[in-house]
Protein backbone atom coordinates (compact mmCIF):
# COMPACT_ATOMS: atom_id res chain seq x y z
CA UNK A 1 0.00 0.00 0.00
CA UNK A 2 1.22 3.68 -0.47
CA UNK A 3 0.23 6.95 0.31
CA UNK A 4 2.21 9.47 -1.85
CA UNK A 5 2.01 13.16 -1.66
CA UNK A 6 1.90 14.99 -5.02
CA UNK A 7 3.99 18.14 -4.63
CA UNK A 8 7.05 20.25 -5.86
CA UNK A 9 7.32 22.31 -2.77
CA UNK A 10 5.65 22.52 0.79
CA UNK A 11 3.57 25.22 2.48
CA UNK A 12 3.87 26.65 5.67
CA UNK A 13 1.27 29.29 6.89
CA UNK A 14 3.74 30.54 9.21
CA UNK A 15 0.99 31.12 11.94
CA UNK A 16 0.43 28.80 14.51
CA UNK A 17 -3.16 29.72 14.89
CA UNK A 18 -4.04 28.12 11.58
CA UNK A 19 -4.05 24.90 13.40
CA UNK A 20 -5.76 25.85 16.52
CA UNK A 21 -8.50 27.58 14.08
CA UNK A 22 -8.79 24.43 12.07
CA UNK A 23 -9.72 22.21 14.88
CA UNK A 24 -12.68 24.35 15.64
CA UNK A 25 -14.38 22.88 12.39
CA UNK A 26 -15.44 19.67 12.81
CA UNK A 27 -17.22 18.87 9.41
CA UNK A 28 -14.51 19.72 6.97
CA UNK A 29 -10.85 17.81 6.03
CA UNK A 30 -8.11 20.03 7.75
CA UNK A 31 -4.93 21.02 5.42
CA UNK A 32 -1.91 18.74 5.98
CA UNK A 33 1.55 19.60 6.38
CA UNK A 34 2.38 18.01 3.26
CA UNK A 35 -0.24 20.05 1.15
CA UNK A 36 0.61 21.76 -2.40
CA UNK A 37 2.33 24.33 -2.74
CA UNK A 38 -0.46 26.12 -4.59
CA UNK A 39 1.35 29.77 -5.93
CA UNK A 40 3.88 29.70 -8.68
CA UNK A 41 4.60 27.74 -11.36
CA UNK A 42 5.73 24.70 -9.56
CA UNK A 43 2.57 24.67 -7.17
CA UNK A 44 -0.03 25.12 -10.49
CA UNK A 45 2.49 22.53 -12.33
CA UNK A 46 1.62 20.02 -9.53
CA UNK A 47 -2.23 20.72 -9.64
CA UNK A 48 -2.19 20.50 -13.13
CA UNK A 49 -0.75 16.72 -12.94
CA UNK A 50 -3.01 15.74 -10.17
CA UNK A 51 -6.27 16.99 -12.43
CA UNK A 52 -6.69 20.27 -10.60
CA UNK A 53 -6.99 21.79 -13.90
CA UNK A 54 -9.34 23.52 -14.79
CA UNK A 55 -8.78 26.16 -17.17
CA UNK A 56 -8.67 30.47 -16.85
CA UNK A 57 -12.00 29.88 -14.36
CA UNK A 58 -9.66 27.85 -11.78
CA UNK A 59 -6.49 30.01 -12.15
CA UNK A 60 -8.77 32.71 -11.43
CA UNK A 61 -9.89 30.67 -8.47
CA UNK A 62 -6.05 29.45 -7.54
CA UNK A 63 -4.81 32.91 -7.89
CA UNK A 64 -7.16 34.48 -5.51
CA UNK A 65 -6.53 31.24 -3.14
CA UNK A 66 -3.14 32.47 -3.05
CA UNK A 67 -3.93 36.35 -2.45
CA UNK A 68 -5.53 34.78 0.66
CA UNK A 69 -2.64 32.61 1.68
CA UNK A 70 -0.56 35.75 1.50
CA UNK A 71 -2.58 37.45 3.50
CA UNK A 72 -3.10 34.91 5.84
CA UNK A 73 0.57 34.69 6.66
CA UNK A 74 0.64 37.77 8.33
CA UNK A 75 -2.83 37.90 9.40
CA UNK A 76 -4.54 37.75 12.98
CA UNK A 77 -5.92 34.41 14.36
CA UNK A 78 -9.35 35.91 13.10
CA UNK A 79 -8.59 36.47 9.63
CA UNK A 80 -6.33 33.15 9.31
CA UNK A 81 -9.92 31.68 10.50
CA UNK A 82 -11.61 32.98 7.49
CA UNK A 83 -8.54 32.55 4.98
CA UNK A 84 -9.19 28.63 6.15
CA UNK A 85 -13.21 28.86 5.24
CA UNK A 86 -12.30 30.69 2.50
CA UNK A 87 -10.37 27.41 1.48
CA UNK A 88 -12.89 24.60 1.97
CA UNK A 89 -14.74 25.45 -1.01
CA UNK A 90 -11.84 26.32 -3.99
CA UNK A 91 -10.68 22.76 -4.40
CA UNK A 92 -12.31 19.34 -3.84
CA UNK A 93 -10.97 15.60 -3.00
CA UNK A 94 -10.27 14.49 -6.52
CA UNK A 95 -11.90 10.66 -7.44
CA UNK A 96 -10.64 8.61 -10.29
CA UNK A 97 -12.63 6.05 -10.96
CA UNK A 98 -15.73 4.71 -13.68
CA UNK A 99 -19.09 3.64 -12.76
CA UNK A 100 -19.06 0.13 -13.41
CA UNK A 101 -15.67 -0.34 -11.41
CA UNK A 102 -16.81 -2.67 -8.36
CA UNK A 103 -13.98 -1.72 -6.40
CA UNK A 104 -14.15 1.64 -6.90
CA UNK A 105 -18.13 1.52 -6.01
CA UNK A 106 -17.62 0.45 -2.34
CA UNK A 107 -15.85 3.97 -2.19
CA UNK A 108 -18.81 5.69 -3.68
CA UNK A 109 -20.96 3.99 -1.51
CA UNK A 110 -19.29 4.95 1.57
CA UNK A 111 -19.00 8.91 0.42
CA UNK A 112 -23.28 8.37 0.11
CA UNK A 113 -23.44 6.86 3.45
CA UNK A 114 -21.64 9.60 5.03
CA UNK A 115 -23.37 12.44 2.97
CA UNK A 116 -19.92 13.60 1.85
CA UNK A 117 -20.57 13.59 -2.08
CA UNK A 118 -20.11 17.84 -1.96
CA UNK A 119 -16.45 17.39 -1.01
CA UNK A 120 -15.38 15.52 -3.99
CA UNK A 121 -14.93 15.65 -7.95
CA UNK A 122 -15.13 12.36 -9.79
CA UNK A 123 -13.20 11.96 -12.85
CA UNK A 124 -12.13 8.81 -15.52
CA UNK A 125 -8.72 8.33 -15.27
CA UNK A 126 -8.95 9.06 -19.27
CA UNK A 127 -8.50 13.23 -17.76
CA UNK A 128 -5.32 11.77 -17.03
CA UNK A 129 -4.08 10.37 -20.39
CA UNK A 130 -5.62 6.48 -18.90
CA UNK A 131 -4.49 4.07 -15.83
CA UNK A 132 -1.25 3.36 -17.72
CA UNK A 133 -0.14 7.32 -18.28
CA UNK A 134 3.06 8.36 -17.09
CA UNK A 135 0.44 11.37 -14.49
CA UNK A 136 -1.79 8.10 -13.29
CA UNK A 137 1.30 6.19 -12.61
CA UNK A 138 3.25 8.81 -10.56
CA UNK A 139 0.45 8.45 -8.45
CA UNK A 140 -0.91 4.97 -8.71
CA UNK A 141 2.63 2.49 -9.62
CA UNK A 142 -0.24 -0.63 -9.98
CA UNK A 143 -2.15 2.00 -12.92
CA UNK A 144 -5.11 0.36 -11.33
CA UNK A 145 -8.83 2.61 -10.18
CA UNK A 146 -9.85 3.60 -7.77
CA UNK A 147 -7.11 6.47 -7.11
CA UNK A 148 -8.06 9.63 -4.80
CA UNK A 149 -6.20 12.22 -4.54
CA UNK A 150 -7.23 14.70 -1.57
CA UNK A 151 -7.60 18.18 -1.26
CA UNK A 152 -4.23 18.68 -0.36
CA UNK A 153 -2.04 16.65 -2.40
CA UNK A 154 -2.35 13.28 -0.95
CA UNK A 155 -2.71 10.52 -3.40
CA UNK A 156 -4.11 7.15 -1.89
CA UNK A 157 -4.29 4.06 -4.02
CA UNK A 158 -6.21 1.00 -3.24
CA UNK A 159 -9.81 0.54 -2.81
CA UNK A 160 -9.83 -0.25 0.73
CA UNK A 161 -6.88 2.09 2.47
CA UNK A 162 -9.56 4.74 0.75
CA UNK A 163 -12.28 3.17 2.86
CA UNK A 164 -10.35 3.12 5.89
CA UNK A 165 -9.12 7.09 5.08
CA UNK A 166 -12.63 7.89 4.80
CA UNK A 167 -13.93 6.78 7.67
CA UNK A 168 -11.10 8.34 9.65
CA UNK A 169 -10.92 11.75 7.72
CA UNK A 170 -14.81 12.45 8.04
CA UNK A 171 -15.40 10.48 11.36
CA UNK A 172 -17.89 12.79 12.61
CA UNK A 173 -20.02 12.27 9.18
CA UNK A 174 -23.05 9.92 9.14
CA UNK A 175 -22.46 6.43 10.05
CA UNK A 176 -18.82 4.91 11.32
CA UNK A 177 -19.45 2.10 9.51
CA UNK A 178 -17.37 0.20 12.26
CA UNK A 179 -18.56 -2.09 14.34
CA UNK A 180 -18.70 -1.90 17.98
CA UNK A 181 -18.49 -5.33 18.97
CA UNK A 182 -15.57 -7.91 18.85
CA UNK A 183 -17.61 -10.46 17.12
CA UNK A 184 -18.84 -8.03 14.32
CA UNK A 185 -15.50 -5.82 13.60
CA UNK A 186 -13.68 -9.51 13.23
CA UNK A 187 -16.53 -10.81 10.74
CA UNK A 188 -16.63 -7.04 8.99
CA UNK A 189 -12.69 -7.70 8.44
CA UNK A 190 -12.83 -11.26 7.59
CA UNK A 191 -15.77 -10.87 5.20
CA UNK A 192 -14.01 -8.32 3.46
CA UNK A 193 -10.45 -10.06 3.35
CA UNK A 194 -12.26 -13.06 1.55
CA UNK A 195 -13.60 -10.86 -0.86
CA UNK A 196 -10.06 -8.63 -1.55
CA UNK A 197 -7.70 -11.88 -1.31
CA UNK A 198 -9.50 -14.05 -3.00
CA UNK A 199 -12.51 -13.35 -4.78
CA UNK A 200 -11.61 -10.63 -6.39
CA UNK A 201 -8.37 -11.59 -8.05
CA UNK A 202 -10.63 -14.41 -9.60
CA UNK A 203 -13.65 -12.23 -10.56
CA UNK A 204 -12.36 -11.53 -14.32
CA UNK A 205 -13.42 -14.95 -14.91
CA UNK A 206 -17.36 -13.89 -14.99
CA UNK A 207 -16.42 -11.04 -18.33
CA UNK A 208 -13.04 -11.39 -18.81
CA UNK A 209 -11.29 -12.81 -21.81
CA UNK A 210 -9.13 -14.07 -23.54
CA UNK A 211 -8.80 -16.99 -21.21
CA UNK A 212 -8.44 -21.24 -21.34
CA UNK A 213 -12.03 -22.68 -20.68
CA UNK A 214 -10.50 -24.75 -17.99
CA UNK A 215 -8.72 -21.75 -15.94
CA UNK A 216 -12.55 -20.01 -16.43
CA UNK A 217 -14.28 -23.00 -15.39
CA UNK A 218 -11.67 -23.80 -12.70
CA UNK A 219 -12.65 -19.82 -11.34
CA UNK A 220 -16.37 -20.19 -11.44
CA UNK A 221 -16.08 -23.16 -9.29
CA UNK A 222 -14.03 -21.36 -6.55
CA UNK A 223 -16.81 -18.32 -6.83
CA UNK A 224 -19.33 -20.97 -5.81
CA UNK A 225 -17.30 -21.75 -3.10
CA UNK A 226 -16.21 -18.73 -1.72
CA UNK A 227 -19.85 -17.76 -1.35
CA UNK A 228 -20.10 -20.30 0.79
CA UNK A 229 -17.53 -19.09 2.90
CA UNK A 230 -18.79 -15.81 3.09
CA UNK A 231 -22.09 -17.41 3.94
CA UNK A 232 -20.67 -19.13 6.92
CA UNK A 233 -19.06 -15.44 7.99
CA UNK A 234 -22.03 -13.46 8.27
CA UNK A 235 -24.87 -16.26 8.96
CA UNK A 236 -24.44 -15.58 13.06
CA UNK A 237 -25.79 -11.98 12.64
CA UNK A 238 -29.41 -12.33 11.66
CA UNK A 239 -31.60 -10.40 11.43
CA UNK A 240 -29.15 -8.17 10.14
CA UNK A 241 -30.32 -6.32 7.69
CA UNK A 242 -26.47 -5.78 7.13
CA UNK A 243 -23.60 -8.51 6.98
CA UNK A 244 -22.58 -7.23 10.83
CA UNK A 245 -25.57 -6.60 12.27
CA UNK A 246 -28.03 -3.45 12.49
CA UNK A 247 -25.34 -0.57 10.84
CA UNK A 248 -23.89 -1.04 8.15
CA UNK A 249 -20.24 -1.68 8.15
CA UNK A 250 -17.26 -1.17 5.51
CA UNK A 251 -17.88 -4.98 4.48
CA UNK A 252 -21.25 -3.93 3.45
CA UNK A 253 -19.32 -1.79 0.86
CA UNK A 254 -16.58 -4.05 -0.23
CA UNK A 255 -19.33 -6.77 -1.05
CA UNK A 256 -22.13 -5.42 -2.53
CA UNK A 257 -20.93 -3.96 -5.85
CA UNK A 258 -19.90 -7.63 -6.84
CA UNK A 259 -22.30 -9.15 -5.61
CA UNK A 260 -24.16 -6.69 -8.03
CA UNK A 261 -21.32 -8.08 -10.93
CA UNK A 262 -22.52 -11.69 -9.83
CA UNK A 263 -26.53 -11.61 -9.55
CA UNK A 264 -26.22 -10.19 -13.26
CA UNK A 265 -23.28 -12.26 -15.17
CA UNK A 266 -23.41 -15.61 -13.59
CA UNK A 267 -27.54 -16.17 -14.72
CA UNK A 268 -27.10 -14.48 -18.03
CA UNK A 269 -23.99 -15.98 -18.89
CA UNK A 270 -23.03 -18.80 -17.41
CA UNK A 271 -26.66 -20.17 -16.25
CA UNK A 272 -26.91 -20.12 -12.36
CA UNK A 273 -30.64 -20.13 -11.79
CA UNK A 274 -30.38 -18.57 -8.28
CA UNK A 275 -26.50 -16.98 -6.72
CA UNK A 276 -28.06 -17.50 -3.27
CA UNK A 277 -28.93 -21.10 -3.45
CA UNK A 278 -28.35 -22.50 0.03
CA UNK A 279 -27.13 -19.28 1.46
CA UNK A 280 -29.87 -17.41 3.07
CA UNK A 281 -28.16 -14.69 5.07
CA UNK A 282 -26.22 -13.18 2.32
CA UNK A 283 -29.69 -13.24 -0.23
CA UNK A 284 -31.21 -11.61 2.54
CA UNK A 285 -28.80 -9.05 3.13
CA UNK A 286 -28.74 -8.40 -0.56
CA UNK A 287 -32.62 -8.06 -1.04
CA UNK A 288 -31.90 -5.62 2.09
CA UNK A 289 -29.12 -3.64 0.43
CA UNK A 290 -30.89 -3.66 -3.26
CA UNK A 291 -34.51 -2.53 -2.29
CA UNK A 292 -33.87 -0.53 0.83
CA UNK A 293 -31.10 1.11 1.39
CA UNK A 294 -31.09 4.36 -0.97
CA UNK A 295 -27.36 4.82 -1.18
CA UNK A 296 -26.82 0.91 -2.14
CA UNK A 297 -29.75 1.35 -4.50
CA UNK A 298 -27.64 4.21 -6.33
CA UNK A 299 -24.66 2.38 -6.76
CA UNK A 300 -26.13 -0.62 -8.03
CA UNK A 301 -27.94 1.76 -10.76
CA UNK A 302 -24.63 3.16 -11.52
CA UNK A 303 -22.79 -0.55 -11.33
CA UNK A 304 -25.72 -1.79 -13.56
CA UNK A 305 -25.47 1.01 -16.42
CA UNK A 306 -21.90 -0.30 -17.00
CA UNK A 307 -22.80 -4.02 -16.70
CA UNK A 308 -25.59 -3.26 -19.29
CA UNK A 309 -23.38 -1.06 -21.77
CA UNK A 310 -20.86 -3.88 -21.61
CA UNK A 311 -23.99 -6.47 -22.69
CA UNK A 312 -25.02 -3.98 -25.59
CA UNK A 313 -21.51 -4.08 -26.90
CA UNK A 314 -21.06 -8.21 -27.87
CA UNK A 315 -18.15 -7.66 -24.98
CA UNK A 316 -18.62 -11.57 -24.44
CA UNK A 317 -18.70 -12.86 -27.86
CA UNK A 318 -15.76 -10.93 -28.67
CA UNK A 319 -13.73 -11.95 -26.28
CA UNK A 320 -14.62 -15.71 -26.07
CA UNK A 321 -16.69 -15.74 -22.92
CA UNK A 322 -19.93 -17.03 -25.27
CA UNK A 323 -18.32 -20.04 -27.17
CA UNK A 324 -16.34 -21.08 -23.92
CA UNK A 325 -19.27 -21.43 -21.57
CA UNK A 326 -20.65 -23.50 -24.60
CA UNK A 327 -18.52 -26.22 -24.01
CA UNK A 328 -20.43 -28.52 -22.03
CA UNK A 329 -17.59 -30.40 -21.11
CA UNK A 330 -16.64 -27.69 -17.73
CA UNK A 331 -19.05 -26.95 -15.28
CA UNK A 332 -20.62 -23.49 -15.62
CA UNK A 333 -23.89 -23.62 -13.42
CA UNK A 334 -23.94 -24.21 -9.52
Amino acid sequence: MMMQTIHTQRYQSGNSATSSSSSKKSTKQQPSSSSFRLCGSGGAAALRKSGFNGGEKMNKRRRGRCALMSAAESSSEETTGDFEAALDPVYKNIFYDVPVSNNGARNRLIICWKNIEDEFEFKNPSTLGGLKSPEFLEMHPQGKMPLLVTKDGQAIPESEVISQYLCDAFEKQGPSLRPETLEAKTACNLATRWHDVYLTPIQGCMYRGPMSPEVRAEQISEIDRLLDVMEKTVGGFEPGPYLCGDKPSTADAALFPTFVFMTHLLPKYFGWENVFDGRPSLERWYKHMSTEDACAKKIKMEVMGGLMAWDESDRYEKNGLVAAVANDSFQWSY
